[in-house]
């Protein structure tokens, strides 16, 4: 069964844009059907045209093309200049400066903390606000955890029996 070969088919040779299998088919049809062969000859008298064009513009288009790029530069409006605020060598955009006062007021707020948590009182009768060495959720005894453990087995394994019954 022949191919028939399209107009699309004789540009992508000319452009050498088939697979080698594709533009030895289209070779063999071009010896044996003479419109086709009429086609690519038309074809390529077209792209022979297209690579004597030439795409240097005119002297009247870079003129005009100067000429606008000048009026236009001389009627731009300078842009408006973004609140900034400068240490030295280092400007902080509005924004950076919001982050920056957010960040220390975390850390002040963090250190605060700690040394109220940490610190005795001066006034002896006034406690802790915690009290941190006396909090039973803050211990850690291996034993006593690995026996609760067992326990909450024992007592899961109990269910267990008891609902199967």
């Amino acid at each position: 069964m022949k191919k028939k070969f399209t107009d699309e088919d004789i540009i992508r040779f000319l452009f050498e844009e088939m697979n080698p299998s594709e533009s030895e088919l289209l070779m063999e049809a071009l010896y044996q059907d003479d419109s086709l062969w009429k086609r690519y000859e038309t074809f390529q008298g077209i792209l022979q045209d297209v690579k004597k064009v030439s795409f240097e513009p005119s002297e009247d288009s870079v003129l005009t093309v100067r000429k606008y790029v000048a009026d236009t530069r001389s009627a731009q409006v300078k842009p408006e200049k973004k609140s900034t605020f400068s240490i030295s060598s280092f400007s902080f955009g509005v924004h950076a400066m919001c982050v920056t006062a957010l960040t220390l007021f975390a850390v002040i707020t963090i250190v605060t903390t700690f040394f109220l948590h940490t610190i005795p009182s001066a006034d002896s009768s006034l406690p802790l606000m915690v009290e941190w060495k006396d909090d039973p959720l803050l211990e850690w005894e291996p034993e006593s955890i690995d026996q609760k453990i067992e326990e909450i087995r024992s007592e899961l394994e109990e269910i267990k029996y008891s609902s199967t019954l």
